[in-house]
């Protein structure tokens, strides 16, 4: 079995869930660059980024 997101909870359940981590942080800072290019631009085409995850594997897997 496998979740998503790494958080807290797959840490500590029983076994611990195997999750795929998400950079949050690097997320917010993306969504924010594009949100104010869209204001500057607001008929620019628009754009796909696709930011790395990876794989923590515990217990469950």
């Amino acid at each position: 079995m496998v979740g998503f997101d790494d958080d807290a909870a797959a840490q500590t359940c029983d076994p611990p869930l195997t999750t795929v981590a998400q950079p949050l942080g690097d997320m917010s800072a993306l969504l924010l660059e594009l949100l104010l290019h869209r204001i500057d631009a607001p008929d620019a085409e628009v754009e796909t980024r696709v930011c790395d995850t990876r794989l923590v594997v515990r217990d469950s897997a």
